[in-house]
């Protein structure tokens, strides 16, 4: 080929080149300065330089991410299930922890569980031993090798209170108590009378006791109620120390209480109890009839308070366990209180189980007129509780 047919050749070529298609520009990225280092210093650089390694590089020297070792845990469940964990050597690699991560992935509360060592890699002597563990795992035991645990979640049962005989003050809360999921944080459970949403059972950290009191002191797990039992059991039933209950002025040692398992003997026994008491509270009021208030003189705050009580139908009205009655043409009844005592009040007082303007110590009279005569009413003043001796509740027959 000619010089000149090769230059022409050559300059058509290059034109062509000119012809095609334009090439997109490059994008350029602006670095932060921690990742200047990885790439000699430059402020700048193309998209296709910031490879996988330079990220890394830069995610690691931020410390957003960082290199672990993994303790690998094989957890069996009673029924054969078996579930992997991956957990951080280390703290992070505590009991506790484990069981936090259990609960995540199957719902079981951390409260409930134990872990046994079923086994474990004994390259590393003194770790968590090839043998397997006959006591639970400690909670801030860490793992520090692969292993298999066996997981064993404790079944929260409902309890029974008994043992207090009914003319005994505080015998209104023997009952069934039923465990509460949602209060049951930490070690030990919580329960509600199965008759009263404002009784629970519950422990208190800072003093170990178990306690019998009202809602509000369980939410703040306040050491105040009306049984209380100093045992750092884990759960009630487990009690072996004496209860002791308040009695109105001061404390009782009671070794009569005691709480079992709400199973159906149970809860059958108490129920019998709780039968012969109503039958004979109905029998009693029934035979006695109508109640007669009386002794405030004309005048007073609460004088109209004063005057016939009649009984009314069991059916129609029956409360903790005794009779009711209701003045006439008033919006005044005379009940049985959750508390333990007779006391007058209005309808609302009545529904709730407590309140009013009129009320007896502390008693378990199966009717009105069998208060002691020595004891003295109170009245609900602008002062507060006021002695009233001159108040009597008699029969009207």
């Amino acid at each position: 080929m000619s010089g000149k047919n090769k230059r022409r050749r050559l300059e058509e070529e290059a034109e062509d080149e000119e012809d095609g298609p334009p090439t997109s520009p490059k994008t350029v990225l602006k670095l932060p300065e921690g990742m200047r280092p990885a790439l000699g210093g430059r402020k700048y650089c193309s998209e296709d330089e910031l490879t996988r390694e330079v990220m890394l590089q830069y995610l690691k020297s931020k410390g957003d991410i960082k290199e672990v070792r993994l303790v690998e845990v094989t957890v069996q469940t009673m029924t054969g299930h078996s579930f992997g964990v991956a957990l951080e050597a280390g703290a992070g690699a505590q009991v506790h922890v484990l069981k936090s991560e259990i609960k995540e992935a199957q719902g079981f509360p951390v409260e409930r569980q134990d872990l046994f060592v079923l086994s474990a890699d004994t390259k590393s002597k003194g770790k968590a031993g090839g043998q397997g563990s006959a006591e639970p795992l400690a909670e801030d035991f860490v793992i520090e090798v692969d292993c298999t645990v066996a997981l064993y979640v404790a079944v929260v049962q409902d309890v029974i209170i008994m043992g207090l005989a009914p003319e005994v003050y505080r015998s209104i809360y023997m009952g069934v108590y039923e465990w509460q999921e949602e209060h049951s944080g930490g070690k030990r459970p919580v329960y509600k009378m199965q008759d009263d949403d404002d009784v629970y059972l519950y422990y208190c950290n800072s003093t170990d006791q178990w306690l019998v009191s009202s809602k509000e002191s369980m939410l703040g797990r306040k050491p105040q109620g009306c049984m209380v039992v100093e045992d750092k059991a884990l759960t009630p039933e487990s009690i072996t120390a004496t209860w002791s209950r308040d009695n109105g002025t001061d404390w009782v040692k009671q070794s009569e209480i005691r709480v079992l398992p709400a199973t159906t003997d149970n809860v059958r026994q108490l129920e019998q109890q709780r039968e012969k008491v109503e039958q004979r509270a109905k029998q009693q009021a029934e035979e006695r009839g109508n109640i007669t208030m009386g002794g405030l003189a004309a005048g007073h705050v609460h004088f109209t308070l004063m005057g016939v009580y009649e009984l009314m139908d069991a059916k129609e009205k029956w409360v903790n366990r005794r009779a009711v009655y209701k003045k006439a043409g008033s919006n005044q009844y005379l009940y049985f209180s959750k508390r333990g005592n007779w006391m007058t009040g209005n309808k609302e007082s009545v529904d709730r189980g407590g309140g009013g303007w009129l009320e007896t110590p502390l008693s378990c009279a199966i009717t009105p007129d069998d208060v002691p005569a020595d004891t003295a009413w109170k009245a609900f003043t602008a002062t507060g509780w006021v002695a009233v001796p001159e108040v009597h509740a008699r029969t009207c027959s």
